[in-house]
């Protein structure tokens, strides 16, 4: 019998799994289980050495979730967090990599990368999946609430996401523009709609956010389910993925 299928996600807090001390941010991985056969949101920690790690488990799929917050490709590398990925990752695995709105923040310089280091920091990822047998995917930056003039969103981090583009080309590495599916719904729902995609909290209802907040980068439930569903149906058309794992 072959093992368990398990699907890894390396990125920052617009994927990274919420605690209810942070409700109701979440980010897209903690949701994506919901989109598998017999998988529940139920998250028990993956790894003690790095406590925002978390494993959802469906029928055929296990989901390591091991994004984190305010982390680029540099940081993210610097501090350890992809060797437990390259420790555990195996042949048939899936490793998504969704990075560029920390990598870009140039007044953050512990965070910042030139777009070369960005796709360096990126090949560094997907040698440690192909290494193993298992297939790397790059995600593109997710979409801001930003609209112009003209009711228009632009692509969020535009050069890191052309750069992820033409690495995904020139190295055949399989890719998911998740930010334009998010920016095409961004831009459809409007200003308005839209801001239930994000943290628009009022003040005083919540807890984690007793000022509230107006935030147009990370995600409400609303917005990390609909984000997931994005990277659920694109997966589901890859040749080499087990769609059949999927519910949806």
């Amino acid at each position: 019998m072959s093992a368990k299928m398990t699907i890894w996600l390396a990125g920052d807090s617009i994927v990274q799994s919420y605690g209810k001390d942070r409700f109701p941010q979440k980010g897209w991985g903690q949701e994506l289980v919901s989109f598998f056969r017999n998988g529940g949101q139920t998250a028990v920690p993956a790894d003690p050495n790095f406590p925002e790690a978390m494993r959802y488990e469906a029928g055929d799929v296990t989901i390591e979730n091991r994004a984190k917050m305010m982390r680029s490709t540099k940081t993210f590398l610097k501090e350890g967090r992809l060797e437990p990925i390259r420790t555990g990752i195996k042949q048939g695995d899936w490793l998504l990599m969704q990075f560029g709105h920390n990598d870009a923040c140039r007044e953050k310089t512990e965070r910042y990368c030139t777009l070369s280091e960005y796709r360096q920091n990126l090949m560094t990822f997907i040698e440690a999946a192909r290494s193993h047998g298992a297939f790397p995917v790059l995600v593109t930056p997710t979409a801001m609430r930003i609209f112009d003039d003209g009711g228009k969103v632009p692509f969020a981090f535009s050069d890191y996401r052309k750069e992820m583009l033409s690495l995904s080309s020139e190295e055949d590495v399989l890719l998911i523009d998740l930010g334009a599916l998010t920016r095409e719904l961004v831009e459809k729902q409007g200003p308005e709609r839209s801001r239930e995609l994000y943290l628009h909290l009022e003040k005083g209802r919540y807890p984690a956010f007793p000022e509230g907040v107006e935030d147009d980068a990370h995600l409400s439930g609303a917005g990390a389910r609909a984000f997931a569903g994005f990277v659920a149906g694109a997966l589901r058309n890859f040749s080499d993925f087990p769609s059949e794992c999927l519910a949806v």
